[in-house]
């Protein structure tokens, strides 16, 4: 509970904690239900595991926390994130046959009202 409260004092927008009053039997039941659970327990690292550091504050000092937070350079980290992001546009085709002309036309160079959108990864194979 310590660390919830420092974490709402230094942030500036509302926090949720649905799950709060939950057990994870309780959880796992709704996850479940709603049909999140495989997705949930997939090996894959997510920003929980990747930015958790190995042994976090249970009991955080507020005044530590803003002191830390000082030496931050946000306007930096803003500048950087806004100048590394991507856009992707991701389309949805009503059937094969619209997808394979709007794939077509892609190949041949010509915009297919895309915006001439350079799509990569995943995405980038599954249309090439």
């Amino acid at each position: 509970m310590d660390a919830m409260a420092v974490t709402g004092a230094v942030v500036h927008m509302p926090i949720f904690h649905p799950l709060i009053g939950m057990d994870k039997e309780e959880i796992v039941t709704v996850a479940r239900r709603i049909g999140t659970l495989d997705t949930s327990i997939l090996p894959y690292e997510d920003c929980c595991t990747v930015f958790t550091p190995k042994h976090p504050k249970t009991k955080p000092v507020l005044a530590q926390v803003e002191a830390e937070e000082q030496k931050l350079d946000v306007e930096g980290l803003i500048a950087r994130a806004i100048a590394n992001t991507e856009k992707t546009q991701i389309r949805y085709y009503e059937d094969e046959q619209q997808r394979l002309s709007a794939l077509h036309l892609r190949r041949a160079g010509t915009d297919a009202g895309d915006g001439g959108v350079v799509h990569g990864g995943l995405i980038g194979k599954l249309l090439r």
